[in-house]
């Protein structure tokens, strides 16, 4: 069954966090402090419905504090295509896949009312090697047992405005991994930022797999 975890997303650069806490806010916070529930900062974790022929899919999406509000219109799936197309025609190339994903990814952006990303050749990189990683080690998560985050396997690829990052685990194409993404609004919310400009997405098939990264950047 599939499982979401932790978000991760990145403010753009030179831009402070802005809070705006309503009433009802305010109170649920001071009831939750006197009862000694904490919450999870930027972290969440959901649950979507199995599809149908994954084996234990997973997925987890990574932000940072954004700047305004991202929009969230359009959450009808998109129908499988080309690279998604099915067993039909065999498993597709993890290239082809990744291709998709953007593809599937910019349909809904401009259907949110927000302009399609650009492919960055860096962003591609560092998130072929981070689904590479996950699945040669073993783990899944936005950050290595070595401590590398999302942002240093950007800047190492040589792409300096690191803003968001989609992971998962198990789908078997590309619109099951959007699918999945689009269910849970965090990750719904990294690829609706309308903010965000460019997009490098690595599929990796291993053990566990497919394994699938979604790296945003700024600029």
């Amino acid at each position: 069954m599939p499982i979401f975890g932790e978000v991760m997303r990145r403010r753009p650069r030179g831009v402070a966090p802005r809070f705006r806490f309503g009433a009802l806010a305010c109170l649920a916070a001071g009831i939750a402090l006197g009862l000694g529930i904490h919450g999870t900062g930027l972290t969440g974790h959901a649950a979507p419905p199995p599809p149908a022929a994954a084996a234990d899919p997973a997925a987890s999406a990574s932000p940072y504090p954004s700047r305004g509000r991202a929009q969230a219109r359009g959450s009808m799936a998109e129908e499988p295509t080309g690279a998604a197309s099915g067993a039909a025609s065999g498993p597709a190339s993890p290239e082809a896949e990744a291709a998709e994903v953007v593809r599937l990814t910019n349909a809904r952006r401009v259907r949110a009312g927000c302009r399609p990303l650009r492919v960055d050749a860096r962003l591609g990189a560092a998130a072929r090697a981070h689904s590479r990683d996950m699945a040669t080690r073993g783990y899944f998560g936005h950050t290595s047992p070595g401590g590398v985050s999302p942002w240093r396997r950007m800047e190492k690829a040589g792409y300096h405005d690191g803003g968001a990052e989609n992971i998962g685990r198990g789908y078997l194409t590309a619109a099951e991994a959007v699918a999945g993404w689009m269910s849970a609004r965090t990750h719904r919310r990294n690829i609706l930022d309308c903010r965000l400009r460019a997009v490098g997405v690595g599929v990796h098939h291993g053990p566990g797999g497919p394994w699938w990264t979604q790296d945003f950047g700024y600029s």
